[in-house]
């Protein structure tokens, strides 16, 4: 399996890690320079059911990568009249994007634009995930979390803390009990239903209180991006960081990811 990071100015570095041992993981860079994207802002990445990844990029679309091959499957006529922040392929085959002011909906069928629109109060969407029982979570820019209702009508306000920056959504990531919340007050751990069971903040040893990204991988680590240059990931309650020469120049990482 490979770890993704994502990055906001210098494309998409990839972790291969045949060894397990991350002291002598292999790291391959995807970016202009080398002709693999078109745009090197990355602002989101997730892999759909048939193992492809997809990757949204500020100012030019959605780019899907299929057994290494880069290429951008939607109609670039709807893509160019909203910005598009988020990206989620669900369980049910719809496709979930997260837009200035709520969200859209799709079937996920390329060259389709008859997209639902979900409001939500005007929140600007910057992350969706589904968890691994199948519920749809939404992070907002400073709105907080929304849950979908089971019916599918319409989302519920899940509160996760009374601090301001915790309103402050980076990302939402499954992980095996429910969803890690990433947020500028810290990591916020939710089951099920909502309930927060775990919270990490630099008191914890993090870098930063801005978690920018978040991915709880097979080996059972949490691996977090913070608001710094240093990748650290949490694991039998303690936090350690990737201290390997080339990781140190790995910065501004928006997201995280494995493949396999």
């Amino acid at each position: 399996n490979s770890i993704w990071l994502s990055t906001f100015g210098e494309g998409l570095f990839r972790l291969d890690d045949p060894n397990n041992d991350l002291s002598t993981s292999i790291i391959t860079l995807f970016n202009t320079k080398n002709e693999s994207l078109t745009n090197d802002l990355v602002m989101d990445i997730f892999p759909d059911s048939e193992g492809n990844m997809w990757v949204a990029t500020f100012g030019n679309g959605l780019t899907q990568i299929v057994e290494s091959v880069f290429y951008e499957p939607f109609n670039p006529e709807f893509l160019e009249k909203h910005t598009i922040n988020t990206v989620e392929h669900d369980s049910k085959g719809r496709i979930w994007l997260g837009i200035e002011k709520g969200l859209f909906m799709s079937q996920g069928k390329a060259g389709k634009t008859d997209f639902e629109y979900y409001h939500l109060g005007g929140a600007e969407v910057t992350t969706i995930c589904e968890d691994r029982f199948g519920s749809i979570w939404v992070g907002t820019h400073n709105s907080g979390i929304f849950k979908l209702k089971a019916n599918g009508s319409g989302f519920n306000r899940v509160k996760i803390t009374s601090h301001p920056l915790g309103n402050f959504i980076n990302q939402i990531a499954p992980y095996t009990g429910g969803v890690l919340v990433c947020t500028k007050g810290g990591l916020f751990k939710l089951n099920s239903t909502g309930s927060v069971t775990l919270t990490l903040t630099t008191l914890d040893g993090l870098p930063h209180n801005n978690i920018k990204t978040t991915l709880e991988d097979s080996e059972g680590r949490i691996w977090i991006g913070t608001n710094s240059n240093r990748v650290c990931y949490f694991i039998d309650g303690k936090i350690r960081f990737i201290e390997k020469g080339d990781a140190q120049r790995i910065v501004d990482v928006n997201h995280i990811m494995e493949d396999g």
